[in-house]
Protein backbone atom coordinates (compact mmCIF):
# COMPACT_ATOMS: atom_id res chain seq x y z
CA UNK A 1 0.00 0.00 0.00
CA UNK A 2 3.39 2.21 0.89
CA UNK A 3 4.27 1.97 -2.77
CA UNK A 4 0.78 2.67 -4.01
CA UNK A 5 0.52 5.91 -2.05
CA UNK A 6 3.94 7.27 -3.08
CA UNK A 7 2.26 7.05 -6.61
CA UNK A 8 -0.24 9.15 -6.12
CA UNK A 9 1.70 11.23 -4.02
CA UNK A 10 4.04 12.22 -6.78
CA UNK A 11 1.79 12.69 -9.31
CA UNK A 12 3.26 9.88 -11.43
CA UNK A 13 -0.66 8.15 -11.92
CA UNK A 14 -3.77 10.08 -10.66
CA UNK A 15 -6.42 7.63 -8.81
CA UNK A 16 -8.29 6.89 -11.66
CA UNK A 17 -5.38 5.75 -13.07
CA UNK A 18 -3.79 3.79 -10.79
CA UNK A 19 -7.30 2.03 -10.04
CA UNK A 20 -7.85 1.66 -13.53
CA UNK A 21 -4.10 -0.64 -13.96
CA UNK A 22 -5.16 -2.52 -10.59
CA UNK A 23 -8.29 -3.83 -12.16
CA UNK A 24 -6.34 -4.55 -15.48
CA UNK A 25 -4.15 -6.79 -13.75
CA UNK A 26 -6.49 -8.15 -11.66
CA UNK A 27 -5.79 -6.57 -8.10
CA UNK A 28 -8.92 -6.19 -5.63
CA UNK A 29 -7.31 -3.57 -3.02
CA UNK A 30 -10.95 -4.51 -1.14
CA UNK A 31 -9.38 -8.25 -0.54
CA UNK A 32 -9.25 -9.89 2.80
CA UNK A 33 -8.09 -13.07 1.64
CA UNK A 34 -4.98 -13.36 4.48
CA UNK A 35 -2.96 -15.37 1.20
CA UNK A 36 -1.75 -18.05 3.98
CA UNK A 37 0.32 -20.80 2.31
CA UNK A 38 -1.63 -23.42 1.24
CA UNK A 39 -0.42 -27.12 -1.05
CA UNK A 40 -1.41 -28.64 -4.34
CA UNK A 41 0.37 -25.34 -6.47
CA UNK A 42 -1.87 -22.69 -4.74
CA UNK A 43 0.04 -19.03 -3.82
CA UNK A 44 1.80 -18.37 -0.63
CA UNK A 45 1.21 -15.04 0.95
CA UNK A 46 4.77 -13.98 0.28
CA UNK A 47 4.25 -15.34 -3.87
CA UNK A 48 1.01 -12.73 -3.62
CA UNK A 49 3.08 -10.10 -2.25
CA UNK A 50 5.92 -10.18 -4.44
CA UNK A 51 3.22 -10.21 -7.68
CA UNK A 52 1.61 -7.11 -5.96
CA UNK A 53 5.37 -5.58 -6.11
CA UNK A 54 6.27 -6.20 -9.08
CA UNK A 55 3.11 -4.52 -10.76
CA UNK A 56 3.96 -1.32 -8.57
CA UNK A 57 7.38 -1.76 -9.42
CA UNK A 58 6.79 -1.80 -12.86
CA UNK A 59 3.83 1.15 -12.29
CA UNK A 60 6.89 3.70 -11.63
CA UNK A 61 8.90 3.39 -14.70
CA UNK A 62 12.23 3.48 -13.02
CA UNK A 63 15.27 5.53 -15.12
CA UNK A 64 18.18 3.39 -15.83
CA UNK A 65 19.96 5.09 -12.88
CA UNK A 66 17.79 4.17 -10.39
CA UNK A 67 17.31 0.46 -11.99
CA UNK A 68 20.96 -0.03 -11.34
CA UNK A 69 21.29 1.97 -7.68
CA UNK A 70 18.41 -0.87 -7.04
CA UNK A 71 20.63 -3.39 -8.00
CA UNK A 72 23.45 -2.21 -6.32
CA UNK A 73 21.36 -2.01 -3.50
CA UNK A 74 20.83 -6.07 -3.57
CA UNK A 75 24.57 -6.85 -2.76
CA UNK A 76 24.96 -4.26 0.51
CA UNK A 77 24.27 -5.67 3.88
CA UNK A 78 20.75 -6.65 4.43
CA UNK A 79 20.86 -4.61 7.92
CA UNK A 80 22.24 -1.49 6.19
CA UNK A 81 25.19 0.16 4.55
CA UNK A 82 25.77 4.62 5.02
CA UNK A 83 24.51 6.69 2.19
CA UNK A 84 27.74 8.27 1.77
CA UNK A 85 29.95 5.15 1.75
CA UNK A 86 27.51 3.56 -0.91
CA UNK A 87 27.75 6.56 -2.97
CA UNK A 88 31.29 6.66 -3.22
CA UNK A 89 31.08 2.57 -4.08
CA UNK A 90 28.87 3.30 -6.93
CA UNK A 91 30.90 6.65 -8.23
CA UNK A 92 27.51 9.22 -7.34
CA UNK A 93 29.63 11.42 -5.24
CA UNK A 94 28.62 14.73 -6.19
CA UNK A 95 25.39 14.61 -5.07
CA UNK A 96 22.65 11.82 -3.79
CA UNK A 97 19.89 12.96 -5.87
CA UNK A 98 19.35 9.56 -7.16
CA UNK A 99 19.60 7.67 -3.62
CA UNK A 100 17.56 10.28 -2.40
CA UNK A 101 14.54 10.28 -5.13
CA UNK A 102 14.48 6.15 -3.99
CA UNK A 103 14.11 6.89 -0.54
CA UNK A 104 11.58 9.37 -1.22
CA UNK A 105 9.69 6.81 -3.54
CA UNK A 106 9.62 4.22 -0.33
CA UNK A 107 12.35 1.43 -2.25
CA UNK A 108 15.01 1.90 -0.52
CA UNK A 109 14.68 2.43 3.56
CA UNK A 110 16.33 5.36 5.05
CA UNK A 111 17.44 4.10 8.80
CA UNK A 112 19.39 5.44 11.82
CA UNK A 113 22.42 6.98 11.84
CA UNK A 114 22.21 7.97 7.88
CA UNK A 115 22.37 3.99 6.91
CA UNK A 116 20.20 2.99 3.93
CA UNK A 117 18.86 -0.75 3.37
CA UNK A 118 15.85 -2.48 1.06
CA UNK A 119 12.94 -4.14 2.69
CA UNK A 120 13.92 -7.77 2.46
CA UNK A 121 10.46 -8.44 0.04
CA UNK A 122 12.08 -4.93 -2.00
CA UNK A 123 15.37 -6.86 -2.11
CA UNK A 124 13.98 -10.30 -3.86
CA UNK A 125 11.87 -8.69 -6.21
CA UNK A 126 14.60 -6.40 -7.44
CA UNK A 127 16.99 -9.52 -7.71
CA UNK A 128 14.17 -11.50 -9.76
CA UNK A 129 13.22 -8.60 -11.94
CA UNK A 130 16.60 -6.92 -12.59
CA UNK A 131 18.75 -10.08 -12.62
CA UNK A 132 22.42 -8.53 -11.31
CA UNK A 133 25.50 -9.48 -13.41
CA UNK A 134 28.79 -9.24 -13.36
CA UNK A 135 28.04 -6.70 -16.68
CA UNK A 136 25.34 -4.73 -15.03
CA UNK A 137 26.47 -4.29 -11.47
CA UNK A 138 30.62 -3.23 -13.15
CA UNK A 139 30.39 0.29 -11.70
CA UNK A 140 30.45 -1.33 -8.13
CA UNK A 141 31.99 -4.46 -8.49
CA UNK A 142 34.96 -2.66 -10.21
CA UNK A 143 35.11 -0.95 -6.95
CA UNK A 144 35.63 -3.16 -4.69
CA UNK A 145 38.07 -5.17 -6.34
CA UNK A 146 40.11 -1.95 -6.30
CA UNK A 147 39.67 -1.80 -2.76
CA UNK A 148 40.75 -5.12 -2.93
CA UNK A 149 44.05 -4.71 -4.68
CA UNK A 150 45.01 -1.90 -1.94
CA UNK A 151 46.45 -4.32 0.68
CA UNK A 152 47.70 -3.15 3.84
CA UNK A 153 45.86 0.19 3.56
CA UNK A 154 43.27 0.37 6.22
CA UNK A 155 39.82 0.37 4.65
CA UNK A 156 37.63 1.46 7.81
CA UNK A 157 34.61 -0.63 6.10
CA UNK A 158 36.04 -4.10 5.94
CA UNK A 159 33.02 -5.99 7.36
CA UNK A 160 31.03 -4.19 4.89
CA UNK A 161 32.99 -5.30 2.31
CA UNK A 162 32.90 -8.96 3.02
CA UNK A 163 29.33 -8.87 3.25
CA UNK A 164 29.26 -7.47 -0.55
CA UNK A 165 31.87 -9.54 -1.78
CA UNK A 166 29.91 -12.86 -0.42
CA UNK A 167 26.62 -11.26 -2.09
CA UNK A 168 28.13 -11.16 -5.57
CA UNK A 169 29.73 -14.57 -5.36
CA UNK A 170 26.63 -15.87 -4.08
CA UNK A 171 23.99 -13.84 -5.76
CA UNK A 172 25.47 -11.80 -9.28
CA UNK A 173 25.23 -13.67 -12.89
CA UNK A 174 28.33 -14.53 -13.79
CA UNK A 175 28.71 -12.87 -17.16
CA UNK A 176 32.17 -11.83 -17.54
CA UNK A 177 36.05 -13.80 -17.89
CA UNK A 178 37.23 -11.03 -15.34
CA UNK A 179 35.05 -12.71 -12.32
CA UNK A 180 38.12 -15.40 -11.88
CA UNK A 181 40.22 -12.03 -11.27
CA UNK A 182 38.03 -10.80 -9.12
CA UNK A 183 38.05 -13.85 -6.94
CA UNK A 184 41.37 -14.40 -7.07
CA UNK A 185 42.24 -10.73 -5.78
CA UNK A 186 39.52 -10.30 -3.04
CA UNK A 187 40.93 -13.68 -1.44
CA UNK A 188 43.72 -11.92 0.10
CA UNK A 189 41.52 -9.11 1.14
CA UNK A 190 40.11 -11.54 3.11
CA UNK A 191 43.27 -12.92 4.63
CA UNK A 192 44.29 -9.14 5.49
CA UNK A 193 41.60 -9.24 8.22
CA UNK A 194 41.71 -13.30 9.06
CA UNK A 195 38.39 -13.65 7.69
CA UNK A 196 38.39 -17.24 7.63
CA UNK A 197 34.56 -17.68 6.50
CA UNK A 198 34.69 -15.53 3.55
CA UNK A 199 38.18 -16.93 2.51
CA UNK A 200 36.85 -20.40 2.43
CA UNK A 201 34.05 -19.08 0.13
CA UNK A 202 35.96 -17.32 -2.21
CA UNK A 203 38.66 -20.53 -2.33
CA UNK A 204 35.60 -22.97 -3.30
CA UNK A 205 34.93 -20.59 -5.99
CA UNK A 206 37.88 -20.37 -7.33
CA UNK A 207 38.63 -24.03 -7.42
CA UNK A 208 34.98 -24.36 -8.95
CA UNK A 209 35.61 -22.09 -11.82
CA UNK A 210 39.26 -23.69 -12.43
CA UNK A 211 36.94 -26.85 -12.86
CA UNK A 212 34.70 -25.90 -15.30
CA UNK A 213 34.52 -24.44 -18.85
CA UNK A 214 36.54 -21.08 -18.23
CA UNK A 215 40.06 -20.25 -19.54
CA UNK A 216 43.02 -20.40 -17.06
CA UNK A 217 46.01 -20.47 -16.67
CA UNK A 218 49.25 -22.38 -14.92
CA UNK A 219 49.55 -19.35 -12.83
CA UNK A 220 45.97 -19.63 -11.66
CA UNK A 221 46.31 -23.36 -10.71
CA UNK A 222 49.58 -22.74 -8.72
CA UNK A 223 47.45 -19.95 -7.25
CA UNK A 224 45.02 -21.89 -5.95
CA UNK A 225 47.39 -24.25 -4.63
CA UNK A 226 49.00 -21.10 -2.46
CA UNK A 227 45.80 -20.10 -1.22
CA UNK A 228 44.75 -23.69 -0.18
CA UNK A 229 48.32 -23.84 1.84
CA UNK A 230 47.00 -20.62 3.20
CA UNK A 231 44.14 -21.70 4.39
CA UNK A 232 45.36 -24.18 6.06
CA UNK A 233 47.91 -22.48 8.10
CA UNK A 234 44.93 -20.49 8.88
CA UNK A 235 43.30 -23.72 10.50
CA UNK A 236 46.32 -24.35 11.78
CA UNK A 237 46.59 -27.95 10.03
CA UNK A 238 49.49 -29.56 10.34
CA UNK A 239 52.52 -26.84 10.40
CA UNK A 240 55.07 -29.34 9.05
CA UNK A 241 53.45 -30.81 6.16
CA UNK A 242 52.02 -27.30 5.28
CA UNK A 243 55.98 -26.38 5.20
CA UNK A 244 57.18 -29.11 3.26
CA UNK A 245 54.21 -28.76 0.41
CA UNK A 246 55.13 -24.73 0.53
CA UNK A 247 58.85 -26.06 -0.51
CA UNK A 248 57.14 -28.32 -3.13
CA UNK A 249 55.68 -25.33 -4.28
CA UNK A 250 58.23 -22.64 -4.73
CA UNK A 251 59.77 -26.11 -6.96
CA UNK A 252 57.25 -25.88 -9.17
CA UNK A 253 57.11 -22.01 -9.51
CA UNK A 254 60.70 -21.34 -10.05
CA UNK A 255 62.48 -19.85 -11.49
CA UNK A 256 61.80 -16.28 -11.09
CA UNK A 257 61.04 -14.22 -14.10
CA UNK A 258 59.13 -11.11 -14.26
CA UNK A 259 55.97 -12.61 -14.63
CA UNK A 260 56.13 -14.51 -11.45
CA UNK A 261 58.21 -12.84 -9.17
CA UNK A 262 55.45 -11.41 -7.29
CA UNK A 263 53.69 -14.64 -6.82
CA UNK A 264 57.29 -16.00 -5.80
CA UNK A 265 57.96 -13.26 -3.09
CA UNK A 266 54.27 -13.66 -1.58
CA UNK A 267 54.73 -17.37 -1.04
CA UNK A 268 58.23 -17.20 0.17
CA UNK A 269 56.56 -14.53 2.79
CA UNK A 270 53.77 -16.62 4.16
CA UNK A 271 56.14 -19.93 4.52
CA UNK A 272 58.26 -16.66 6.71
CA UNK A 273 55.51 -16.12 9.08
CA UNK A 274 54.81 -20.45 9.21
CA UNK A 275 58.25 -20.92 10.16
CA UNK A 276 57.76 -17.80 12.36
CA UNK A 277 54.83 -19.46 14.25
CA UNK A 278 56.81 -22.81 14.72
CA UNK A 279 59.39 -21.02 16.01
CA UNK A 280 62.04 -21.00 13.15
CA UNK A 281 63.06 -17.62 13.63
CA UNK A 282 66.30 -18.54 11.40
CA UNK A 283 64.07 -20.12 8.74
CA UNK A 284 61.58 -17.32 8.61
CA UNK A 285 64.34 -14.60 8.80
CA UNK A 286 65.75 -16.28 5.29
CA UNK A 287 62.33 -16.60 3.80
CA UNK A 288 61.30 -13.22 4.14
CA UNK A 289 64.88 -11.85 3.26
CA UNK A 290 64.72 -13.92 -0.18
CA UNK A 291 61.23 -13.10 -0.45
CA UNK A 292 62.15 -8.71 -0.13
CA UNK A 293 65.57 -9.05 -2.13
CA UNK A 294 63.41 -11.08 -5.34
CA UNK A 295 60.88 -7.62 -5.06
CA UNK A 296 63.94 -5.17 -5.26
CA UNK A 297 65.64 -7.16 -8.38
CA UNK A 298 62.08 -6.87 -10.01
CA UNK A 299 60.94 -3.47 -8.72
CA UNK A 300 58.41 -4.83 -6.64
CA UNK A 301 59.11 -3.35 -3.51
CA UNK A 302 57.20 -0.23 -3.35
CA UNK A 303 54.09 -2.37 -3.42
CA UNK A 304 51.09 -2.90 -1.08
CA UNK A 305 52.77 -6.13 -0.37
CA UNK A 306 55.89 -5.26 -0.57
CA UNK A 307 55.64 -3.03 2.58
CA UNK A 308 53.66 -5.35 4.28
CA UNK A 309 56.50 -7.70 4.09
CA UNK A 310 58.82 -5.10 5.03
CA UNK A 311 56.85 -4.93 8.22
CA UNK A 312 57.22 -8.07 8.99
CA UNK A 313 60.26 -7.95 8.38
CA UNK A 314 60.76 -5.15 10.74
CA UNK A 315 59.10 -6.85 13.61
CA UNK A 316 60.30 -10.46 13.05
CA UNK A 317 64.39 -9.17 12.94
CA UNK A 318 62.79 -6.98 16.64
CA UNK A 319 61.68 -10.76 17.86
CA UNK A 320 65.74 -11.79 17.25
CA UNK A 321 67.10 -9.06 18.79
CA UNK A 322 68.47 -7.72 15.78
CA UNK A 323 67.12 -4.04 16.29
CA UNK A 324 69.83 -2.18 14.11
CA UNK A 325 69.18 -4.02 10.84
CA UNK A 326 65.12 -3.51 12.17
CA UNK A 327 65.57 0.42 12.39
CA UNK A 328 67.51 0.59 8.88
CA UNK A 329 64.39 -1.40 7.19
CA UNK A 330 62.11 1.00 9.15
CA UNK A 331 63.78 3.78 7.64
CA UNK A 332 63.34 2.26 3.87
CA UNK A 333 60.01 1.56 4.79
CA UNK A 334 58.58 5.51 6.39
CA UNK A 335 60.43 6.97 3.03
CA UNK A 336 58.62 4.68 1.02
CA UNK A 337 55.12 5.59 3.06
CA UNK A 338 55.61 9.08 3.04
CA UNK A 339 55.94 9.26 -0.90
CA UNK A 340 52.80 7.69 -1.38
CA UNK A 341 50.26 9.40 1.50
CA UNK A 342 49.73 12.08 3.89
CA UNK A 343 51.25 12.42 7.50
CA UNK A 344 47.94 12.28 9.22
CA UNK A 345 46.66 9.06 7.09
CA UNK A 346 46.40 5.66 9.31
CA UNK A 347 48.73 3.93 6.93
CA UNK A 348 51.57 6.53 8.16
CA UNK A 349 50.44 5.57 12.15
CA UNK A 350 50.62 2.23 11.17
CA UNK A 351 54.54 3.31 10.25
CA UNK A 352 54.83 5.57 13.28
CA UNK A 353 53.67 2.25 15.72
CA UNK A 354 56.32 0.19 14.04
CA UNK A 355 58.95 2.93 15.00
CA UNK A 356 57.49 2.99 18.64
CA UNK A 357 58.22 -0.43 18.68
CA UNK A 358 61.36 -0.44 17.40
CA UNK A 359 62.18 2.62 19.92
CA UNK A 360 60.50 0.36 22.74
CA UNK A 361 62.94 -2.70 22.03
CA UNK A 362 66.28 -0.53 21.93
CA UNK A 363 65.32 1.00 25.44
CA UNK A 364 64.35 4.49 24.14
CA UNK A 365 61.11 4.54 26.39
CA UNK A 366 60.87 8.66 25.83
CA UNK A 367 60.57 8.45 22.30
CA UNK A 368 58.39 4.74 22.21
CA UNK A 369 56.01 6.90 24.31
CA UNK A 370 55.74 10.10 22.30
CA UNK A 371 54.85 8.05 18.74
CA UNK A 372 52.76 5.67 20.98
CA UNK A 373 50.52 8.73 21.32
CA UNK A 374 51.15 10.29 17.64
CA UNK A 375 49.76 6.82 16.70
CA UNK A 376 46.35 7.01 18.55
CA UNK A 377 45.75 11.12 18.05
CA UNK A 378 45.82 9.95 14.33
CA UNK A 379 43.56 6.88 14.19
CA UNK A 380 41.26 9.27 16.59
CA UNK A 381 41.33 11.90 13.61
CA UNK A 382 40.82 9.16 10.98
CA UNK A 383 38.62 6.74 12.51
CA UNK A 384 37.06 8.27 15.21
CA UNK A 385 37.58 7.68 18.86
CA UNK A 386 34.30 6.15 19.51
CA UNK A 387 34.44 3.35 16.66
CA UNK A 388 35.36 -0.03 16.81
CA UNK A 389 37.58 0.38 14.01
CA UNK A 390 39.86 3.09 16.39
CA UNK A 391 39.12 0.30 19.01
CA UNK A 392 41.02 -2.34 16.98
CA UNK A 393 43.53 -0.35 16.07
CA UNK A 394 44.49 0.42 19.13
CA UNK A 395 44.53 -3.04 20.37
CA UNK A 396 46.80 -4.05 17.17
CA UNK A 397 49.02 -1.45 18.71
CA UNK A 398 49.12 -2.84 22.09
CA UNK A 399 49.39 -6.22 21.23
CA UNK A 400 52.31 -5.49 19.17
CA UNK A 401 54.26 -3.27 21.99
CA UNK A 402 53.10 -6.12 24.66
CA UNK A 403 55.38 -8.55 22.81
CA UNK A 404 58.55 -6.69 24.06
CA UNK A 405 59.15 -7.57 27.28
CA UNK A 406 58.99 -6.11 30.06
CA UNK A 407 56.63 -3.38 28.97
CA UNK A 408 57.53 0.11 30.76
CA UNK A 409 54.46 0.90 32.83
CA UNK A 410 55.22 4.40 31.38
CA UNK A 411 54.21 3.35 28.04
CA UNK A 412 49.96 3.56 28.56
CA UNK A 413 48.83 0.63 26.79
CA UNK A 414 45.45 1.00 24.71
CA UNK A 415 42.04 0.20 26.17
Amino acid sequence: MELAARLLKYGILSPSELAAKFVAERSNLDATDTFEYMKDGKRSKRDTYANHIRFLFSLFSLSQKEKAIMRYMTLMPAEGINIRVFASWINETENLNAINDLILKGFIRDNEFRTISLYPILRETTSATEKPSLTNCHTLIEEVYRICLERGRDEPHYRELFVVIENIVSHVTKDDPFYLQFVEDAIPFMQTYNYLPGFELLYSEMERILKSHFPYKKEDVFLLKQYNLQLRSMRKLDPPKTIRDYGELLTQMKPVTVMNAGSISNVLCNLSLLYKDCGKMDLAKESLSEALHIRVDYGLLNSNDGLMQMKNYVILLVQMQKLEEARLCLNDIEAIVKDQVTTTSSEYANCLGLRSFVSLAMGDYKSANNYHNSVLDIYAKVFGKSSSRYQEKAEELSNMMSSVHPYPPHIHQSK
